[in-house]
């Protein structure tokens, strides 16, 4: 069997975070399937900075349960590239997608999000939509 790393973005998180039973009991397959479920350290700050009161405990659980892909120079240069293509076309990609968008790539990854618009970058197999 082909094992698969899976990246949740922020919108994936949240909808964990928020009792999303779906995505839960997809985490869950993907997890008893042998795949490995990472976040980016980009998510860290989106989640933090948009925490309600009483939720930090939950939240630091969560990330606690998985694997961080930190950001890395080849990451940065990445990102920059198809912010500058994209740019280049017309289409606005934010800095923190590219970067999230990059970590998947280069970790070879497939992107948990709700937001596939936001990531140009990457190929439909590149992606799940939750």
């Amino acid at each position: 069997m082909l094992y698969k790393n899976y990246l949740l973005d922020t919108t994936a998180i949240i909808e964990v975070l928020r009792g999303n039973k779906s995505i839960k009991k997809l985490i869950e397959r993907w997890l008893d399937e042998g795949n490995n479920i990472c976040y980016s350290i980009l998510s860290v700050y989106e989640v933090y900075s948009g925490m309600r009161e009483g939720e930090e405990k939950g939240i630091k659980a969560f990330f606690e349960g998985f694997s961080c892909c930190n950001l890395t120079p080849p990451i940065a240069e990445q990102a920059g590239k198809w912010t500058i293509y994209y740019r280049k076309k017309g289409i606005t990609i934010s800095g923190f997608d590219a970067l999230i968008g990059a970590t998947a790539y280069l970790n070879k990854c497939i992107l948990v999000t709700a937001n596939v618009k936001h990531f140009p970058m990457l190929e439909e197999n590149q992606i799940y939509k939750h």
